[in-house]
């Protein structure tokens, strides 16, 4: 089993390493794609920077736009603008002047600028500032577009806007790279549309078949969202990997989108194979070792079986007849190997576990008798505890009473569930208005004072008072609910009230009630000093 896991986790740790190396390969050639497509639309923006200062140098144009003669420029413009098509590409060509004007305009068949607006914009920006820009707009279709100053023998008469199709830039990339790619735009009412990303393919290499690519993958992922971190998708037994890459934010619009499907067929397989051979590998290893183990440990088990047999009369405490029979088993001038090693612990745990034996039996015994010692102290204590005419309780952390023994309950008239739980404090007369009191009782709970004697009125249930002489003695805790504090009162009613008939009577005289001849000279001397 142990091998099996092995195998198992080896197989599936290669897969995942040759899936993450995939995936890094992925991400490099992402970047490289990134990097391939923004060098594409730069060389792109510099042949038509390279055009927009040719124009000037055709001939007509320079003596047209040097004398201003602006109704010309169209007509000297269409002798070369098939040539410019065809060996540039070039879709749109407008010149202004110096005021953003329009004075000539070329187009191809079908090509027209969605918004004026924003190339007026442009026009005037390059006025004013007198450097070039290389937008890129996308509406039906994506153009990218030089618009730069021009200049006739050193001087500014104008801008020049050149546009071209960005075929021209998916076209290159196929040949470049060897892999698909197309334009997605949004809110476009021309081109393949794919329901699924609410977008439009304005262009695509490898039509047809890419289309069918791009129509299952959105289908499978209908947020857009995702093919942004790249996703895999099979397609008639081929694995395609498709990523979308935005256009370059220096370039302008962010309504279009890149999208690029990479054959990863091949890779992917051979991962599959190479996970297959570690697999067979595997398995064929794990038969060898099983083979090698079942030879080696087929002996071995059969001694082990003998011990199970023996392992019961340990627990029969058979321990001599235990190792008797471990004797028998064992072979004099053997070879010692684990299963002899086991033999002679189990010989000496026998050992071992007699004399345990007889040590738990006569610290049971021992136990008992100590059990029975304390059986008679508790017996004793709390004989002691009902039968002492005191009052015995028990206090928590809290200042609550936890236990009082049967001559208190029956001195205070009290029931247990009466005065459980409840404040010390409050069956004391003063015991809440009593500063003194209360801090030294807190001090005792804080540990801070381990014993106190106080007297007080102790209030009774029939709303009697005892004068009840109190000692209290603090108790190691750790809980809050354990007892803290352990309190003796010894009832001194009658004590106080013998005390105080003996003071009168030595001082009175019994029959008359008035105060005696000893009690009448101590007044009558008081009375003369002062």
């Amino acid at each position: 089993l142990t091998l099996t896991i092995i195998v198992l986790l080896y197989s599936l740790s290669s897969y995942i390493a040759l899936m993450k190396n995939l995936h890094d390969r992925q991400q490099v050639r992402n970047q490289n794609y990134a990097r391939e497509l923004a060098a594409l639309l730069r060389s792109t923006a510099a042949d038509l920077q390279q055009v927009a200062e040719m124009v000037p140098f055709l001939g007509g144009v320079e003596s047209a736009l040097h004398n201003r003669q602006m109704p010309h420029i169209n007509q000297v413009l269409e002798r070369y603008w098939t040539l410019m098509q065809i060996q540039n590409g070039i879709e749109l060509l407008r010149i202004h002047d110096r005021r953003n004007d329009l004075v000539a305009i070329k187009s191809a068949v079908g090509v027209r600028f969605p918004d004026d607006g924003v190339m007026k914009k442009w026009i005037s920006d390059v006025n004013a500032s007198e450097k070039p820009i290389s937008p890129v707009i996308c509406h039906d279709t994506c153009m990218q577009f030089v618009i730069a100053p021009l200049l006739i023998r050193g001087e500014k008469v104008g801008v020049i806007a050149l546009g071209i199709s960005l075929a021209d830039v998916l076209l290159r990339f196929k040949q470049l790279t060897g892999d698909d790619i197309g334009l997605l735009v949004d809110k476009s009412d021309k081109g393949m549309r794919l329901p699924g990303w609410q977008s439009h393919v304005s262009g695509l290499t490898n039509k047809q078949e890419s289309f069918a690519i791009l129509q299952q993958a959105s289908l499978t992922y209908p947020q857009l969202s995702t093919i942004s971190e790249g996703i895999q998708i099979h397609f008639h037994e081929r694995i395609m990997y498709i990523k979308l890459f935005p256009l370059p934010a220096m370039m302008g619009t962010n309504n279009a989108n890149f999208i690029v499907m990479t054959d990863v067929t091949r890779s992917v397989s051979n991962i599959h194979d190479s996970i297959r051979q570690i697999v067979m590998v595997g398995i064929a290893g794990l038969l060898a070792s099983g083979l090698v183990m079942w030879m080696m440990f087929t002996q071995l088990l059969s001694r082990l079986k003998d011990m199970a047999y023996l392992l019961p009369m340990l627990s029969k405490r058979n321990f001599r007849e235990f190792r008797s029979a471990l004797d028998a088993y064992s072979k004099a001038g053997r070879f010692h190997d684990e299963v002899d090693k086991l033999y002679e612990a189990a010989s000496t745990l026998s050992v071992q576990l007699e004399n345990l034996e007889k040590k738990a039996q006569s610290r049971a015994r021992k136990l008992s008798e100590q059990k029975k010692v304390l059986r008679r102290e508790r017996d004793f204590v709390s004989h002691l505890l009902n039968t002492a005419q005191v009052i015995v309780l028990t206090q928590n952390q809290r200042g609550k009473i936890l236990s009082l023994n049967r001559f208190g309950r029956e001195l205070l008239q009290y029931e247990a569930d009466e005065i459980i739980s409840a404040p010390f404090v409050c069956f004391l007369s003063d015991g809440e208005t009593d500063p003194e009191l209360n801090k030294h009782l807190k001090a005792m709970r804080e540990g801070h004072l381990t014993q106190y004697r106080h007297e007080s009125l102790t209030l009774c249930k029939d709303g009697s008072t005892r004068n009840i002489a109190w000692l209290h003695s603090k108790l190691d805790c750790s809980e809050e609910d354990e007892p803290a504090i352990l309190s003796v009162g010894l009832d001194v009613t009658e004590y106080k009230r013998v005390e105080t008939h003996l003071a009168w009577l030595a001082d009175h005289d019994p029959l008359t009630n008035l105060f005696n001849r000893r009690r009448f000279s101590e007044e009558l001397q008081h009375m003369i000093e002062r």
